[in-house]
Order: structure tokens, then C-alpha cells, then sequence
């Protein structure tokens, strides 16, 4: 009896946790490392992948309420059976239509090849076997748990971007590319008014990214005027992808972090179209007073390079420490350090400790092994390993070609 109840309690359980993750929620009562566990579950670099039911309004039209949560189930156990690591993936249904897939992007899917090989597969067995087809999203693979509202939201702007062009097919958020002005077609329409709004939003353009969320939200309201659910899950999908695009510029992850998340929650007590037309409006105003303007996104960086400058000579000096000194995440300061000053965090903290090495060795008289240690190497091999690799030569030879 007790596994019997667990069979049927573990699936409800984890499509909650998926909704729970795609929004950006934390489980009531619970954490999702604790929920995860409790699963049996791990994610590692999570990616998710979005299975809508092609022409959903027309293929549930006339379908009880327990028919369609046959077809729902059915969908799902399909999903999970085809997983080639079940253990290492989240599965649920999500309204309306879809099968929303949380998959770690580690050994057998870790490309982006590999996990579109993988979407294929399962587009064409439920072609097969299902009585209709389905159009797969594909995010970008994340570093973090907390990111997984960005993936979500890129697989659902995949999805949407090709869906006018043909159903039925794998799209990535790769395969999505800037359309060229005059192009026609709602999705393409719509797709480029978000991606001009997260764009607006980032250089902090007020007034045209205020014009660009009315006529978003104002085009959501006329699609969506008799299905509110729809337009809720749209919206959520629009700030998440607004909050994700000003945090990867620059701004500070926390506060915008925090900012969602309290958005998100409030949006659930919201039924009507008006009512979501109008949080809309309010959320996205209210990111916009958060993001730094260009000059103090610039500074980030900079700031990040000082500390290096000022800490290079500790042995402990982590990346994350410094990403915190300047309030980000350890993985969005990665790679807004590499983007912005060109090089890795490590090659960075390196190339300067070197460069210090080698003026201490032209310029004083101290021993190698001191140098090694006054500039971030208590282990003299480590040093002796990263300086030969850097000029070609031992410490010792390069202090006495240069004259010392």
C-alpha cells in the first residue's frame, strides 16, 4: 500500500518542483536541494525543454477535464521513460499543453547537439504514439538552480520564434537570430518587440522601453483576452527574460533576483486580464529603477580589476570572493569578466601575478622561492610550473638574462 501511495504521490511531487523552478519559487516548506533528494534527483547544469501539443486550443476543444489529464499523464511518462538518465531530470506538465523538461546537460547531453538529437527523438515518438504532434524549445544550459527561469523562458522564446514557419519541429534558443525590419508574422512581431525591450531595458532607455511594454503587453492582451492563464505564464515569461537580460549586463544579481522572485509570487493572486496586464506593467517599472546606468555597468569590472590589483599577493584570493566584492553571482561574474576584460578570472589573476614576479625579479635581490610567495605562490613547484609556461624559462634564467 505505502509504495503504491508513493507511485502515485512522487510524479505530483515533481511536476510541483518544476513549477516551482520554472518560476523561480522555492518549495513551501522545504528547500530544493530537500526536494530533490526526497525525489531521488540530482541537476547538474540544468537546461529545460519545452514540449508544446501542437494547435492545443483546437485538439482539447470538446475534451473533458479527465481526458485531457490522461493525454497530460500519458505525455509526461513518455518523457520520463525516454530520459536516458531519469535520475538526472526533472518532468510535469505545465498549462497550457505543455511537457516541461529539466535535464542536467552533463555526460550523454551535454551539447547542444546532443540535447536537440534528444528532442528529435521524443518529437518523434509522440508523433508516433500521441494523437498529435508537438514543437520543442530548447534553453541554453545554466550553471545554477536560480537560473533556470532564463532556460524556461529561452525554450518558450524558441518555441514561439519558429512556430508561425512550421509545428512539429526542435528549435534552440541558438537557432534564434535578429529578424530584419518589415518581416511579417505575429511570433516574428512579437519576439522582436521582447528582445528590443530586454535591450532598452539594459541601456536603461526609459521612455523606449515604456512604449515597447505597452505595446507588448497591449498585443498579449488581445491574444490572450479569453485564456488569462496563458497570458500569466507569457508575462512571467517576459520579465524573467527582462530580469536575466539586465543581471548578464551587469547589474546587481541579488537585488534583481529578489525583485523577481516577490514579483513572481504576487503574480499568482492575479486572475483576470486586466490584473495581469497591469502587474506587467508594474514589474517591468519597477526593474527599470534598478538597473545601473552604462557608466556604472562599466565600472563593475573595473572595480573587479582593482581588487585583483590590490589582493593578488593572497595565496586565497577565489573567484568568488571577488565576484562578491562586486555583487554578483560567481557564474554571471565569469563571464562578464572574460567578455569585458578579455581574459578568464584565473589567466587574469595569473598574468598579474607574473608580471609582478618578473619585476621583483629584475629589481630585487630576494630568493625565488620569496617571490613566489610575496606574489600568490606559498607552493614554489606551482610557481615554478606557471612562470615556465608563461616566458619559456625557469625564474632563476629569466632573472639572470635580464642582468641581475
Amino acid at each position: 500500500i505505502v509504495k503504491d501511495s508513493l507511485q502515485k504521490t512522487l510524479p505530483v511531487i515533481e511536476a510541483n518542483l518544476v513549477e516551482n523552478l520554472i518560476r523561480g519559487i522555492n518549495p513551501e516548506g522545504t528547500t530544493v536541494e530537500e526536494s530533490l533528494a526526497y525525489l531521488g534527483k540530482r541537476l547538474v547544469w540544468p537546461v529545460v525543454m519545452v514540449a508544446k501539443i501542437d494547435s492545443f486550443d483546437q485538439f482539447s476543444q470538446g475534451k473533458s477535464a479527465e481526458e485531457l489529464q490522461r493525454v497530460y499523464t500519458g505525455l509526461v511518462k513518455m518523457v520520463r521513460e525516454m530520459l536516458p538518465e531519469p535520475q538526472r531530470a526533472l518532468a510535469g506538465y505545465s498549462s497550457p499543453g505543455r511537457v516541461v523538461t529539466i535535464i542536467s546537460a552533463e555526460q550523454s547531453l551535454t551539447t547542444t547537439e546532443q540535447l536537440r538529437d534528444f528532442g528529435e527523438k521524443l518529437r518523434q515518438a509522440i508523433a508516433t504514439n500521441m494523437p498529435f504532434t508537438v514543437t520543442v524549445g530548447l534553453g541554453k544550459r545554466r550553471m545554477e538552480l536560480d537560473s533556470i527561469p532564463l532556460s524556461y523562458a529561452e525554450a518558450n522564446l524558441a518555441r514561439r520564434y519558429l512556430r508561425h514557419l512550421q509545428n512539429n519541429r526542435v528549435v534552440s534558443i541558438d537557432d534564434v537570430e535578429d529578424e530584419a525590419p518589415g518581416e511579417s508574422g505575429t511570433s516574428r512581431y512579437l519576439v522582436q518587440r521582447e528582445r528590443l525591450l530586454v535591450k532598452a531595458v539594459q541601456m536603461n532607455h526609459k521612455q523606449d522601453a515604456h512604449q515597447l511594454t505597452n505595446e507588448i503587453v497591449d498585443f498579449l492582451s488581445q491574444r490572450y483576452y479569453t485564456r488569462p492563464e496563458a497570458m500569466k505564464n507569457h508575462c512571467a515569461e517576459l520579465v524573467t527574460l527582462v530580469a536575466w537580460g539586465v543581471i548578464g549586463d551587469g547589474s546587481d544579481e541579488p537585488t534583481i533576483l529578489n525583485v523577481l522572485h516577490e514579483q513572481v509570487r504576487a503574480l499568482a493572486s492575479w486572475k483576470t486580464i486586466s490584473e495581469i496586464r497591469a502587474w506587467t506593467l508594474n514589474s517591468l517599472a519597477e526593474m527599470m529603477t534598478l538597473v545601473q546606468g552604462l557608466s556604472q555597468r562599466q565600472d563593475v569590472m573595473q572595480t573587479a580589476v582593482s581588487y585583483i590589483n590590490k589582493n593578488y599577493h593572497r595565496s586565497d584570493l577565489s573567484l568568488a570572493e571577488v565576484a562578491d566584492a562586486v555583487s554578483l553571482s560567481q557564474s554571471h561574474f565569469s563571464s562578464q569578466f572574460k567578455a569585458k576584460v578579455g581574459l578568464s578570472y584565473v589567466k587574469f589573476l595569473t598574468s598579474v601575478r607574473l608580471d609582478e614576479a618578473k619585476k621583483l625579479l629584475c629589481t630585487s635581490d630576494h630568493s625565488v622561492t620569496s617571490i613566489a610567495e610575496m606574489v600568490g605562490y606559498p607552493n614554489a613547484t606551482n610557481f615554478y610550473r606557471h612562470f615556465q609556461r608563461d616566458t619559456g624559462t625557469t625564474p632563476a634564467a629569466y632573472r639572470e638574462t635580464a642582468g641581475r
